[in-house]
């Protein structure tokens, strides 16, 4: 995922499948699927995301757009393309600013999320899977984590050839143990600490390893604003 895109746009395009996908299916390698494209509308300017991702075991691709055009044009343009070829059963919804009009066709789900900005718009091009009744979503991961812990989101990605894994983890452990169970795990597998003694601060601690040519940042953080009640640990994997 490129660091450059705006993590406003990536939030809110994760949220969206996230909130309307509640079971997919399993794959031993998500990337093996290749998924089509949404059409762009001209004048966009694109970059990728993620052109081959998977969160929660779902192949995903996503594009970030701006356009000249208001986040209401840009919707209404792709509602009435897609309403007028009878592609699929049409749906849009709004979320924390930014609106978005998704359709599922030929199994596969296309959604387009837009939020104004000044002279324009902003936002993301999605597409995945469909999903499929009576399958979990996968939240597997080789990433030690501590009794107890759950999973609240997998994001996977292959950037340049490098396969990266993002988790967000709710835990009812403290800040303090949680670093603690994760530098004694990591470095019993061999990794290197990089500065688990210097990067803490009140409610939050930011842990950095690397095996080879593999590395790791941990970020944990006390009540987080989504969390409010748990303790939030946020594992960036880099693994090749």
């Amino acid at each position: 995922m490129k660091g450059a895109v705006h993590l406003r746009r990536v939030g809110l395009a994760i949220v969206v499948i996230s909130t309307s996908i509640f079971t997919t299916t399993l794959f031993a390698d998500p990337f093996e699927k290749t998924l089509p494209e949404i059409e762009t509308l001209n004048g966009m300017k694109l970059q990728w995301i993620g052109k081959q991702m998977a969160i929660n075991g779902l192949p995903t691709s996503m594009r970030a757009f701006s356009s000249d055009l208001g986040a209401d044009q840009v919707l209404d343009i792709y509602q009435d393309r897609w309403k007028v070829r009878g592609l699929g059963q049409l749906a849009r919804t709004e979320f924390d600013g930014a609106e978005s009009v998704g359709m599922e066709y030929r199994g596969h789900y296309y959604s387009v999320q837009a939020y104004d900005i000044a002279g324009g718009s902003e936002g993301v091009l999605t597409v995945s899977l469909a999903p499929v009744e009576e399958m979990a979503p996968d939240f597997s991961t080789r990433f030690p984590l501590p009794f107890g812990s759950n999973v609240e989101q997998k994001i996977e990605a292959i950037d340049s050839g490098t396969r990266m894994e993002t988790l967000i983890v709710t835990s009812d452990q403290s800040v303090g143990s949680l670093a603690s169970y994760v530098d004694a795990s990591l470095q019993r597998e061999g990794w290197v600490d990089q500065n688990f003694s210097r990067a803490s601060n009140h409610g939050q601690r930011v842990l950095s390893f690397q095996r080879g040519t593999e590395l790791s940042q941990i970020t944990i953080i006390e009540r987080p604003p989504a969390y409010p009640d748990k303790t939030m640990m946020t594992v960036h994997w880099v693994k090749n």
